[in-house]
This record gives C-alpha cells, sequence and structure tokens, in this order.
C-alpha cells in the first residue's frame, strides 16, 4: 500500500538458494520507503539477487 504521496511503505523478498555444486545460502532484500512502481522495486530485488548469486559461485 502506498501513502497519500505514492511512497510504499516497504517491498521483501527471502529466498533460499542452493547452487549447482551444492552451496547454499539464503538472501533477504527489503526496500522501504519508495516511490518506484511495484515493478521497478521487484527489479532492485532481482539485480540485488544476481549480484549476491555471482559473487558466491565465483568462490
Amino acid at each position: 500500500d502506498r501513502n497519500v504521496e505514492g511512497v510504499k511503505a516497504g517491498d521483501n523478498d527471502l529466498a533460499f538458494v542452493q547452487l549447482p555444486d551444492g552451496q547454499r545460502y539464503c538472501i533477504a532484500v527489503f526496500i522501504r520507503n519508495s516511490k518506484e512502481d511495484d515493478k521497478t522495486n521487484a527489479a532492485i530485488i532481482a539485480s540485488v539477487s544476481k549480484v549476491v548469486y555471482d559473487y558466491i559461485a565465483k568462490k
């Protein structure tokens, strides 16, 4: 839900991930006080998740 100024209190996502090599991790991404639309917030969360996945997969 958004306030009268169009600010969304929060969007978040949580995932438990297992890489092909068996490594596991969990990630939680939180966005707060966003004026972006829901699609943009989802894209931001996906981008953060991809950066973390790529980093851990290279270890």
